[in-house]
């Protein structure tokens, strides 16, 4: 059920890129993304202090995006992550599966990327049965 439901994530955000390319609408691509995050497990210097806040940025945001509309629109979340997680780890969590799914993935927007990794690594627990 869970990869079921990261397919249908994956596959709904992915629909529409190529319209929006077709419009002109840019879009961050797992390649970028990637490019970008792989300087944040460097030393952070003035010379990868743009990559790594572009990383940062860009997965706090979707993550932050979700919890919004998780409060809000969705009738259940689609990660459960922890309290405690921190940027940095969702930063990992991030570069792993790019890492690891590099064939299908990399050309396709980041922010179906970051959200199906979160999944992945945050499935939320399955509600308990009404007794």
């Amino acid at each position: 059920m869970k990869k079921l439901a990261l397919l249908f994530v994956a596959v709904s955000l992915f629909v529409a890129s190529p319209v929006m390319a077709e419009l002109g609408i840019y879009f961050t691509d797992g390649n970028s993304l990637q490019k970008n995050c792989i300087e944040t497990e460097k030393e952070t210097t003035i010379n990868n202090a743009l990559p790594s806040g572009l990383c940062l940025g860009y997965i706090r945001g979707v993550s932050d995006l979700h919890s919004t509309l998780s409060r809000n629109l969705l009738p259940k979340p689609l990660f459960c992550s922890p309290k405690n997680a921190t940027a940095g780890q969702l930063v990992k969590i991030v570069i792993k599966f790019l890492n690891e799914h590099p064939e299908i993935m990399l050309h396709e927007p980041a922010s179906g990327l970051v959200l199906c990794a979160l999944i992945e690594a945050f499935p939320c627990p399955d509600p308990e049965p009404s007794k």
